[in-house]
């Protein structure tokens, strides 16, 4: 019987009656009809936040996508991405590195996996896996044939779950499977393999719902690393590595037999402690962490602690548990910082400082998802227009509530990767909120840093409020009505002109002044790009000077000491991006390479691209001749090619940039471009 849309709406999982009624449709032998009720389907729930990122909803869209022609594929399973729809299931990243592998684009689908591993996509492990396994092949295992309808009815009833469960403070069974086993084990047809896999399945579910009972009936806030080194004590770290908690170390990483290990029978051990040690046990990837003070005497097993990071760790294989707890690893070695820095260290170098206890820092122990489900809800994206508009759900006067603080929201400014800007209104007063999910404290930190470290002409936008819950932040700022300076050169090729030499030169200089002010006091900004770096006037009719903004991924430099950083996200560009970001690099040089590959895009309108020459890299277009030719050269030759600290000629090229003169004419024509 088919509801009306009122009542569908009604449902706790209007997706199932969908699901349920294409199971139907396939058994009648009706694809067609079938395929009209997936389409609606997964049209109906594009912008629903419950299913946003839910496996059951992705695979209605692959089954959709994968029943395309070859040449739309790829552009759909795009659009899903661009559209934040399954943006952090690692399934999505795999089937669109899969289409690419298939048409021979190997580079896309590196970056497709880097991209996915980036926005932190989960099952992470398996993600990883898929990722150093496409390094070794250039394939990757990803079977098509299982997103079909006939294979999605089949898989449909083999796992119908029963969605009437007992509440569990009265449930005398609670030790019993959360799912209905019955008809599942009476189908002789099922391989005693497929059983247990099952079976498995199941028991970790089961762990999952106790962990987050413990959580709830505890009553007090828990971190999920200290529930896993309670139900795994082997995790505890060693002391060998309590002295450079940071770093990772290369030495005695690699090429190590992993010893035999038999595994324990289920039965000794409840499935609690069981799942957390399977999510708890060495992997191909890890991380140290710093220790907390709570800690107890570490075991001797030689199993170091893991951590379950806002970003996956990049270290291709585990410290082998046969190196003895009592080897001290020489700080002499390669040390190799993984970034971003995980949740536990960031909270405790915000501890460590009295970041924590700004009158701006506000710590909220509840969800946002209201609140970011309100705004994600209120405004579109206008393509033809570029740019955010209100959609019908959106009332005149929207607000939202921070804390105890109100806010008129007016419009949405934009988006990136991991955050959204909204234009919101608070005591007649003009802010730009950002808002992140997951959170990023570590931003809050290195504005906390800069303020303190200041050092004359370092210019930063300070943060007004910053709101941390659970789930998201809000970090609210004053609103530059100027815009960026990717805004700005688009001005200029909005009236079919490229910009002025002259104020490239100029903008130039202000940019490289800034990151050089950040980088003595031992910050590196480390995503340098033109969308981060702000105009602002300090008077009517005044030039604009550029402002550094987005130091979520940003280095201090004075923690890591001398030591090699190793990224896990791709280059914002893949074409003209810092080239080493993935391996081990100074994040110094990585800013001078931005700087470069910035001014290029001013210059010449199109990413940097480089070559190798005599052991240094140069751009490959030419510089015209009629410009500051050797400026320029000196220019890129210094920021692409890394050199002594003796050698730094940083002050020497900003001394030669300041020199240069810009005619009144084309400071006029910019001031009206940019600032109308």
């Amino acid at each position: 019987m088919f509801l009306s849309r009122s009542k569908i709406e009604e449902l706790d999982d209007p997706l199932g009656y969908y699901e349920q009624k294409i199971v139907n449709q396939v058994k009648k032998s009706d694809p067609n009809l079938a395929k009209i009720i997936l389409e609606k389907a997964i049209h109906t729930y594009k912008h629903d936040p419950r299913y946003q990122n839910n496996p059951r909803y992705l695979k209605l869209w692959l089954i959709y996508i994968f029943d395309l022609s070859q040449d739309k594929r790829i552009e759909m399973l795009e659009l899903l991405i661009n559209h934040r729809i399954s943006h952090k299931l690692a399934l999505l990243y795999e089937a669109v590195a899969h289409e690419q592998i298939k048409q021979n684009r190997l580079n896309d689908a590196h970056n497709s996996l880097l991209l996915g591993l980036k926005n932190n996509a989960i099952p992470t492990k398996r993600l990883r896996r898929t990722y150093e396994q496409f390094k070794s092949l250039n394939w990757i295992d990803f079977d098509q044939s299982e997103y079909t309808l006939l294979n999605y009815s089949d898989e449909y009833n083999n796992h119908a779950l029963n969605d009437q469960h007992d509440d569990d403070d009265n449930n005398d069974d609670e030790h019993l499977l959360l799912y209905d086993t019955t008809n599942y084990f009476m189908d002789n047809n099922k391989s005693l393999q497929l059983q247990l896999n099952w079976l498995r399945t199941q028991l970790e579910h089961y762990a999952r719902a106790s962990i987050l009972r413990e959580i709830d009936y505890s009553g007090r806030e828990i971190s999920v690393e200290e529930l896993r080194v309670k139900h795994n004590p082997a995790m505890r770290v060693k002391p060998a590595y309590r002295r450079h908690p940071l770093i990772l170390t290369q030495k005695k990483l690699f090429n190590q037999p992993k010893p035999a290990t038999q595994p324990k029978p289920m039965t000794q051990s409840n499935p609690i402690t069981q799942f957390a040690q399977q999510i708890t046990s060495p992997a191909y990837i890890f991380r140290l962490q710093p220790p907390s003070p709570s800690h107890e005497k570490p075991s001797s097993s030689g199993q170091q602690q893991k951590s379950l990071c806002k970003t996956p760790p990049v270290l291709e294989q585990e410290i082998p548990q046969t190196i003895a707890a009592e080897e001290e690893l020489p700080l002499t070695d390669i040390k190799v910082v993984v970034l971003p820095h995980s949740p536990a260290f960031v909270q405790e170098q915000i501890n460590k400082t009295s970041a924590r206890q700004c009158s701006n820092y506000h710590v909220i122990k509840d969800t946002a998802f209201p609140i970011h489900r309100a705004l994600s809800s209120w405004f579109i994206y206008d393509k033809k227009k570029n740019l955010w508009r209100p959609s019908a759900k959106k009332e005149k006067e929207s607000f939202i509530t921070l804390r105890n603080d109100h806010y008129l929201v007016l419009g949405q400014l934009g988006e990136g990767g991991m955050a959204q800007v909204y234009l919101v209104q608070h005591n007649q007063k003009f802010y730009a909120l950002k808002v992140q999910q997951p959170p990023c404290p570590w931003e809050y930190y290195i504005h906390h840093q800069m303020r303190q470290r200041r050092v004359s002409g370092l210019c930063l936008l300070p943060i007004v409020q910053y709101y941390y819950y659970n789930d998201t932040s809000f970090l609210l700022m004053p609103y530059v009505r100027h815009g960026t300076l990717l805004e700005a050169y688009n001005q200029y090729t909005a009236i079919q002109k490229v910009m002025p030499e002259p104020i490239v030169l100029l903008f130039t200089g202000q940019f490289m002044q800034q990151v050089s002010l950040l980088h003595n006091i031992n910050i590196a900004h480390n995503d340098l790009k033109l969308d981060n770096a702000m105009l602002i006037t300090r008077k009517e009719g005044a030039m604009p000077t550029v402002v550094l903004i987005d130091f979520g991924y940003s280095v201090d430099v004075a923690i890591i000491k001398g030591s090699k950083c190793k990224a896990t996200w791709p280059p914002a560009c893949p074409q003209s991006g810092y080239p080493f970001l993935n391996t081990e690099y100074d994040p110094i040089y990585a800013d001078y390479w931005e700087i470069a590959a910035g001014a290029h895009r001013l210059l010449f309108g199109e990413p940097m691209r480089t070559i190798q020459r005599e052991g240094k890299f140069v751009i490959r277009q030419k510089i015209k001749r009629y410009w500051h030719a050797d400026l320029w050269s000196s220019f890129f030759e210094f920021m692409l090619n890394p050199h002594e600290p003796s050698q730094d000629n940083t002050e020497e090229l900003l001394s030669e940039f300041k020199k240069v003169s810009v005619p009144d004419q084309l400071v006029n024509e910019c001031i009206q471009l940019v600032c109308r």
